[in-house]
């Protein structure tokens, strides 16, 4: 925490580029580890299968979910 700043307006978190600057700068390895896992993630047959294990849904389906409001129970 020591290279952050010490105070951000309330909400706020510091830039993601700063934060990866700083990390690379900390510890180099684990954010080449990070950048191969998610090329990896990004390019290999997992996300194939997730693509094959999505619900689609078809018009008449879309027709009838419209057709019934939906209520959030917080208001």
């Amino acid at each position: 925490m020591k290279y952050f700043p010490n105070k951000l307006p309330k909400g706020r978190l510091p830039d993601r580029t700063y934060f990866f600057n700083i990390l690379n700068s900390c510890n180099s390895e684990y954010v080449a580890h990070l950048i191969q896992h998610a090329n990896l993630q990004r390019n290999t047959i997992a996300g194939e299968q997730r693509q094959m294990e999505t619900i689609e849904l078809t018009d008449a389906w879309v027709e009838k979910l419209m057709a019934v409001p939906f209520i959030s129970c917080k208001y």
